[in-house]
């Protein structure tokens, strides 16, 4: 099989699960740079491809990329040759034999409560941007959420009488976090009750 109809098969799959657009389009990112190895080597059929291909791909992806990088395309090739040997597209899957590269582990640095205070005390909550810009970064600090789970909150989500928020966050996996005394204090569904989305 083309190593290019392979990929479209693999893809129609994993759009048919629903999987997010950020989801493709790393799978796009990783094929378009997987592919163009391939070509450069003259190989176009996936039953050619082994272990020390996708080896030397990934050693020649270490150049100039950080180690998460590095990592996010193993993990898509992991999932590729997989549902390509468990379709019966291939007789054996060559990421087996290959273990997972290693990423750079780092202690992520956090807001002290000071500095949470100076940013929060820094809008102007007199006014409709200023108090929904203090909104936003309340709903951060109390949460925890991503940015994109914040862009898609609706005020459904929002329950004042549990003091529950549903979040949908990676992979449309649902869960609930508290609404916090911060966010409590200044009810943000009261302020933003005249649009759907919490934040606009």
């Amino acid at each position: 099989m083309n190593i290019a109809e392979a990929k479209n098969i693999f893809l129609v799959a994993k759009e048919a699960q629903n999987v997010t657009g950020r989801t493709l389009g790393t799978y796009q990112e990783v094929f378009k740079k997987f592919l163009e190895y391939l070509y450069s080597q003259n190989m176009y059929d996936i039953s050619v491809i082994d272990a020390s291909h996708i080896r030397e791909f990934i050693v020649k992806l270490k150049a100039g990329r950080k180690g998460i990088t590095v990592h996010k395309y193993f993990r898509v090739l992991r999932t590729f040759f997989r549902f390509l040997h468990q379709e019966d597209y291939i007789d054996s899957n060559p990421m087996k034999a290959i273990k997972a590269p290693k990423k750079e582990k780092k202690a992520m640095r956090t807001f002290t409560a000071a500095e949470i205070s100076k940013l929060l005390n820094a809008f102007d909550r007199t006014t409709y941007f200023g108090m929904r810009n203090y909104c936003v970064m309340a709903m951060f600090f109390s949460t925890g959420m991503r940015k994109g789970e914040l862009r898609n909150l609706t005020l459904s989500d929002v329950n004042v009488t549990t003091d529950l928020i549903r979040v949908e966050g990676k992979g449309q996996k649902e869960r609930y976090v508290p609404l916090g005394r911060t966010l409590r204090r200044v009810t943000l569904p009261r302020f933003y009750g005249h649009t759907e989305r919490v934040i606009k």
